[in-house]
């Protein structure tokens, strides 16, 4: 079931950022497929804000109403010419707790807190 379709979530002269949708797979697993684009080639291999070294330059986690935590999961990241790949999947949430939920994305060398309502 797609929670959130496609949408821009951020753009300036330098970036845009766009998810491909916020998906809640069958066994409950929450999946977000996040895009990062520059029109100046090689930005995103050559710049060490994006480099993954030390702490990962995006994160994302969910805040259900009433948990004290976050609800975390696993990523991948992708590095391209002229794009960045980000892909988080969450620990299963059932659908009766999604009302209220909101998935936080923070992209570090960008200085952006994302807040999206599911």
């Amino acid at each position: 079931m797609t929670l959130i379709e496609p949408q821009v979530l951020h753009r300036d002269d330098r970036y845009t950022v766009w998810h491909a949708g916020v998906v809640h797979g069958p066994a409950g697993t929450i999946i977000l497929n996040l895009e990062i684009d520059s029109p100046e080639e090689r930005r995103f291999r050559d710049d060490p804000a994006w480099q993954s070294g030390g702490a990962p330059p995006i994160e994302a986690y969910i805040q259900l109403p009433g948990m004290a935590g976050p609800v975390a999961g696993s990523f991948s990241l992708r590095r391209e010419r002229f794009s960045f790949h980000f892909q988080e999947r969450f620990l299963p949430v059932g659908s009766e707790q999604l009302p209220g939920a909101r998935l936080h994305i923070k992209i570090h060398p960008l200085d952006l807190h994302l807040i999206i309502d599911l």
